[in-house]
């Protein structure tokens, strides 16, 4: 996992100035909002450029479901109603391995249950 937090990776890929940081924390504290939400909603960042940002602080493989066939059977592995709660969504599996992706990298697998 990479130390820095995700406005400093931010800047060294130049996607945002060091001029805008300040800007972004100030609003994300008043609005209560996380970081990234603040980063979308000001038009800093697309919902792509985030997670990829996410996956590079976590050292998590960024994954674009859009272009992954995830075979249907892997549903069997996980309850809907887990899947939804947690925004998990099984991706592949190899023999007793499970890969899952996930929408908040930030939050600890062992933390969600699997």
């Amino acid at each position: 996992m990479d130390g820095r937090n995700i406005l400093d990776i931010l800047v060294e890929t130049q996607k945002l100035n060091p001029g805008d940081v300040e800007k972004v924390k100030k609003e994300a504290s008043l609005s209560g909002g996380s970081i990234i939400e603040t980063l979308a909603r000001l038009g800093f960042l697309t919902e792509e450029e985030a997670a990829r940002a996410l996956s590079k602080k976590y050292g998590i493989p960024y994954v674009n479901l859009d272009e992954l066939e995830i075979d249907p059977s892997l549903s069997r592995f996980l309850p809907v109603d887990y899947v939804r709660k947690n925004l998990v969504v099984p991706i592949k599996r190899k023999g007793k391995r499970l890969s899952v992706a996930v929408v908040d990298p930030s939050i600890p697998l062992s933390l969600i249950h699997i």
